[in-house]
């Protein structure tokens, strides 16, 4: 039997891995991409999904989560709108773009887009939805998740400080690194 060689390849990113493994299945498993970025998205929203019933129609609300759905209208009129499904770690529920802020909101409008969003609750037929106002995207490097800032600072021996600069680029982890030293931040990126 011949033995046939594999290519050496890279190993997915876990984002990339997610993204299958919801193709596949139809729902996260392993993992969730929000997991990642839950202490932001909590610090900048005011409402959870599951809360949404709690609130008066009209009331504005900012949530935090990713947008896993989307679909593109043509009203009668011929403008553009969008509806969707937006989810947090707590549920998911409806949202729709209308017309009048499709063209500032739509840009950041994509599946599996991580995102705050702020807007209006609606109440249709016993149905939460939200009306969207605005999006702002988490960056992609804010998904990734946190930076590990080591000080050495004051550390006269640069022997050492090679070392551990040569140790941090030879094994790199998932997360940036920033060291601190006296001649400045040297900065170590995660493998890819």
């Amino acid at each position: 039997i011949q033995e046939v060689p594999l290519p050496d390849i890279p190993e997915y990113s876990p984002q990339k891995l997610l993204k299958m493994e919801k193709e596949l299945v139809g729902l996260y498993m392993s993992d969730h991409p929000l997991n990642h970025v839950q202490d932001q998205l909590q610090r900048q929203a005011d409402t959870a999904v599951v809360e949404l019933k709690d609130k008066e129609n009209g009331e504005k609300v900012i949530l935090g989560g990713l947008i896993s759905t989307k679909k593109k209208i043509i009203t009668k009129t011929g403008k553009l709108m969008c509806t969707g499904t937006f989810e947090d770690l707590s549920g998911h529920t409806p949202i729709v773009l209308f017309p009048y802020n499709y063209e500032s909101c739509e840009p950041h409008f994509n599946e599996d887009a991580v995102v705050i969003m702020k807007g209006k609750a609606s109440f249709r037929q016993d149905e939460v939805q939200v009306v969207v106002e605005e999006l702002i995207p988490i960056r992609h490097e804010d998904q990734q998740g946190r930076r590990l800032h080591i000080n050495l600072q004051n550390i006269q021996d640069m022997e050492l400080l090679q070392k551990v600069q040569g140790t941090m680029t030879d094994h790199r982890g998932h997360h940036q690194v920033l060291l601190h030293t006296d001649k400045g931040v040297i900065r170590v990126s995660p493998q890819n």
